[in-house]
């Protein structure tokens, strides 16, 4: 995973324009960010059951945690109830948001870029 997070970061930065392939690699790199967060919270609720309110985990219970989470959209079904779970929430949520900022801010700038140039 941090592998194919590297690769797709570095893609991400090294591309002057935006195409469709820089689109492609914002995404997958969004996934990438849900999937790994869920592993953690499949993680931590199989090692101290109890962390969250699954009533049996599933890996899919997790993934799906983990991107409402990131989204900040927040239904409520699921809840962290420990301290290291509420942590990892507020972990899962600042590194959504900031991939949001970031990577928005890069991909705009990088499609406002030549149209400045041009009429210069």
């Amino acid at each position: 995973m941090i592998i194919s997070f590297y690769f797709v970061s570095y893609s991400l930065f090294i591309q002057k324009g935006v195409d469709f392939n820089t689109l492609i690699a914002g995404i997958s790199g969004y996934i990438l960010i849900g999937i790994s967060m869920g592993i953690l919270v499949n993680t931590m609720e199989n090692a101290y059951p109890g962390s969250f309110t699954f009533k049996e985990i599933k890996s899919y219970d997790a993934y799906y945690y983990s991107f409402v989470t990131m989204s900040t959209l927040g239904y409520g079904d699921i809840l962290p109830l420990t301290k290291s779970a509420k942590g990892l929430s507020v972990f899962i949520t600042l590194i959504g948001q900031f991939y949001m900022a970031i990577v928005l801010g890069m991909i705009i700038g990088k499609m406002i870029a030549p149209k400045e140039k041009v009429n210069e």
